[in-house]
């Protein structure tokens, strides 16, 4: 077989929380791989984050759910979303070294995100919010740069788990409302081109 053509992947960063029974903190680690353009791989090294990163230790009542690689947006090289004591939270770094946590946004307000991704030059993100019954219900937050949100609730399902994305497609997975019928065809998939107008397609 002919040989395959050289790929280039940019540099990724990810930072990992490590953590024992009772939620101490261990610490958090970032490991960066580069591949050239010639296909062939760095040995991946972990490094201990400083203590003061700026990322969140777990000591207090912030929370790490999801990471991300963004490379399309300007002056952005990572995103970590989680909780905080009042909602959603979002930590912005541009090499995954030093973090930067964002104001609390109100689109975040009692919302638990759970995953995030690079679509493109733009940030989206799953999760769930309480709504004002005191429900749990599935939504999305998209960004241009990681500061200023916009949240789109996705009514149908009480949260999101998973997000995946291309510049020109967006996917996100999550779990059925409680007391689904038995004939439910399973966790809801909805897909979108712009992170604003989503199709469920199942």
């Amino acid at each position: 077989r002919p040989n395959p053509t050289p790929f280039a992947v940019p540099a990724a960063a990810l930072v990992v929380v490590l953590a024992v029974a009772g939620g101490l903190s261990v610490g958090s680690y970032l490991m960066a791989i580069r591949v050239p353009i010639d296909g062939t791989r760095s040995t991946p090294a972990w490094t201990r984050l400083a203590a003061d990163s700026g990322f969140p230790s777990g000591a207090g009542p912030s929370e790490v759910l999801g990471l991300a690689a963004t490379p399309g947006v300007p002056g952005v090289g990572v995103v970590a979303v989680g909780t905080g004591a009042t909602g959603g939270r979002v930590w912005l770094s541009p090499d995954g070294r030093s973090w930067i946590p964002v104001a609390d946004s109100p689109a975040f307000a009692r919302a638990r995100p759970q995953a995030a991704a690079a679509a493109g030059d733009r940030i989206v993100v799953a999760g769930s919010r309480v709504d004002a019954l005191g429900d749990p219900i599935a939504a999305t937050w998209l960004s241009p740069d990681g500061v200023s949100w916009t949240r789109t609730d996705l009514p149908g399902s009480t949260g999101l788990l998973a997000v995946a994305a291309s510049p020109s497609r967006i996917v996100v997975a999550g779990s059925p409302r409680a007391g689904a019928a038995p004939d439910d065809p399973g966790a809801p998939i909805w897909a979108s081109s712009d992170g604003s107008h989503w199709l469920r397609l199942d």
